[in-house]
């Protein structure tokens, strides 16, 4: 009496073959999680994580929002594929906290395109200042903006 595998060997292994190339080529990249994309307000600061896209129309009412202030309050770079295409504002690298910064770095080697990680003074977004001042008034002016790619 011949038992069930013996009988079937050649089909179970087609099967299986089949199955693992099917598994295999459905499998997809993991789509981004966490902050990729997205804009964080806080009561000391905005962040608008690497990967964000705004529309034309806020990325111009950003800007104008951002001439009436200190550069040294923020600071933005669109990137294009990973690499650094504009850059505004100069809010110090040393006030960046090291987790924005390893996100940054994440981001240029993913090649993401869109906005990176925007930098307004606050515990948030930096090591050790607080917003006051005309930090509050520029976080206030921008956050109508951005508010909407939460």
């Amino acid at each position: 009496m011949k038992t069930l595998l013996g009988t079937h060997k050649h089909l179970l292994i087609i099967l299986g073959v089949l199955g693992c190339g099917l598994i295999i080529s459905h499998a997809e990249e993991p789509t981004p999680t966490g902050t990729t994309g997205k804009v964080k307000i806080y009561a000391d600061g905005i962040v608008i994580h690497p990967g964000t896209k705004l529309s034309p129309n806020d990325e111009q009412a950003l800007a104008d929002a951002l001439r009436n202030f200190n550069k040294s309050l923020y600071k933005i770079q669109t990137l294009e594929n990973g690499q650094v295409k504009k850059s505004d504002g100069n809010l110090s690298d040393e006030k960046i906290s090291n987790a924005l910064k390893s996100e940054m770095a994440d981001a240029r080697a993913k090649r993401l395109s869109g906005l990176e990680v925007t930098f307004i003074p606050g515990l948030v977004a930096t090591k050790h200042e607080a917003a006051t001042g005309e930090s509050k008034q520029l976080i206030e002016k921008i956050k109508p903006i951005l508010q909407k790619y939460q």
